[in-house]
This record gives C-alpha cells, sequence and structure tokens, in this order.
C-alpha cells in the first residue's frame, strides 16, 4: 500500500504546481481505481478528459470504472466513443461486449469478442468471453470448440480446463468433465474455483467422498467464497449430515444474506 499511496502523493504535488496536469489526473485515477475508490478514480478520469478530451486510455478506465459503478448506460456511451476514435480498441470492445452479454444482447456480444479475436488471435480474454457468449445461448458445443482453441495457447490457465469440465458436465459428459477439471487443480492446485467444478462432477458421479474433499478443499483456498459451501450443504443434506449441513448453510448466508435457497434448506432442516 505503501508505493500507490507515495505515488498519489507524487501526482497531487504535481497538481499543486501544474493545475489541470492531465498526465496527473490520469495516473490519480489509474491509483484510486486500483484502490477501489472508484467515485475518487471517476473523478480524475473525467478532468483529465476535460482537459484532453482525445485521451482515449483515459476514457477507457473510465468507462471501466461507471461499469463497476453499475452505471452500465453511460459505460457504454464512453466505451462508444472510444470505439468511435480507436476501432480496434481492444479493452473497449471486451468491455462493450460484456455489457451486451449483461444486458441481453448475446448476438451483438459475439460480433464484438470475434472482432477482438480477429484483431489478437493470442488474446485468451476475447475467447473465454466468447465462450460466455456461447454458453449463454446453450451453444455448449460452440463453447467447448472455443475453450479448446483458448486452452492450445495457455494450457496452464486453470480456468479454462475447469470451464471445459463445466461445459462437457452441462452435456452429461461426466467422465470427460472430471479429466477437465482434474487438470484445471493439477495445473493451478490453488484455484479453488477449480475443486468446486471438481466436487460437483464427482457428486454427478457418485463419489461423495471425493466430493466431500473437493468442496473443502475449495472452501479452504477460498473462504469468502460462497459456492463450495452451499454445495457441499446440498450434499451433506443427501448424506444426512445435517448438524453439518446447517452449518455451511449459515456461513453461506453470511456471505450471500437473504438467499432463498438456503434459507428454505435451512427451514427443512428445522432451523
Amino acid at each position: 500500500a505503501g508505493l500507490p499511496a507515495r505515488g498519489l502523493e507524487a501526482f497531487e504535488r504535481t497538481l499543486i504546481r501544474r493545475p489541470g496536469e492531465v498526465e496527473a489526473l490520469y495516473n490519480i485515477g489509474l491509483i484510486q481505481l486500483q484502490a477501489g475508490k472508484l467515485e475518487s478514480a471517476r473523478e480524475a478520469f473525467e478532468l483529465a478528459l476535460e482537459g484532453q478530451p482525445e485521451f482515449i486510455d483515459s476514457a477507457a478506465n473510465l468507462g471501466v470504472v461507471l461499469a463497476r459503478q453499475g452505471r452500465l448506460e453511460d459505460s457504454y456511451r464512453v466505451f462508444s466513443k472510444v470505439l468511435e476514435s480507436r476501432p480496434g480498441h481492444i479493452e473497449a470492445l471486451i468491455n462493450i461486449g460484456n455489457i451486451e452479454l449483461t444486458v441481453g444482447a448475446p448476438e451483438r456480444a459475439r460480433k464484438r469478442f470475434e472482432e477482438v479475436i480477429r484483431l489478437e488471435p493470442g488474446l485468451v480474454a476475447g475467447y473465454k468471453r466468447l465462450g460466455a457468449v456461447c454458453r449463454s445461448t446453450g451453444d455448449l458445443d460452440g463453447a467447448r470448440e472455443v475453450y479448446e482453441k483458448a486452452a492450445a495457447i495457455d494450457p496452464e490457465d486453470p480456468e479454462l480446463w475447469s470451464n471445459l469440465g463445466v461445459i462437457l458436465a452441462e452435456g452429461g459428459r461426466f467422465k470427460e468433465a472430471r479429466k477437465m477439471c482434474e487438470r484445471s487443480v493439477r495445473v493451478s492446485p490453488g484455484y479453488a474455483s477449480g475443486h468446486n467444478n471438481l466436487g460437483l462432477v464427482l457428486q454427478a458421479l457418485g463419489e461423495a467422498d471425493g466430493a466431500v474433499g473437493a468442496f473443502r478443499k475449495s472452501i479452504s483456498l477460498a473462504p469468502e467464497g460462497p459456492s463450495a459451501y452451499l454445495n457441499l450443504a446440498r450434499l451433506y443434506i443427501k448424506l444426512g449430515r445435517k448438524a453439518e449441513s446447517g452449518s455451511l448453510l449459515r456461513r453461506y448466508l453470511e456471505l450471500q444474506p437473504g438467499h432463498q435457497g438456503a434459507l428454505k434448506l435451512l427451514k427443512q432442516l428445522g432451523e
């Protein structure tokens, strides 16, 4: 935390000497964005754009901030302007595609991500997002093909193997899904989502002990990640381990307050 703080002080001193210094404002915005101070970051990027309206990087980061603030229309408008000035701006294409996917325009999002892949065929992020579009539209074969291409580019990315496992499982191909999920956690033993997905696949295969171990591993790696708590709680209910299930559900509700499914399960347990 020390280095960003010192950097922030340095850029603020620059603004005292030269008010409106665009580069200083931009760098302050980056530091505030990294620190999660979204409103301060927004103000800095907007001031930088007032001083230099064609400052594309500042506009792109402003779009990121607005999206994180939930201001999707404003973010979309900013990224659209970025693409008007620089049609091949990769970050803008990815972010505007994400917004389109979020608001229910998957075919428009697909075109954005296909353009990213055309411009940067070695960029795994483009394939990940295109795979998400395919999954959202029920095109499991398309998603599998996209993730396989991405895995060929970066075989050390555990998310890709885990996603392949999920897609195969959704198609009922659990034995193949198991191999993909096992590869995910072999590539990156600390990847919590990979262990969680492996647990789901093992449970589907009837291997309860293995599933319990995988869910526990996921929880130990990411104690603030809610999914594995709920998955393990559901499995414990099937195994008759009600007390342990209740404890997991209460922890899950601490992370996801008001979740109706978890509340219903607790009620069924008599709690």
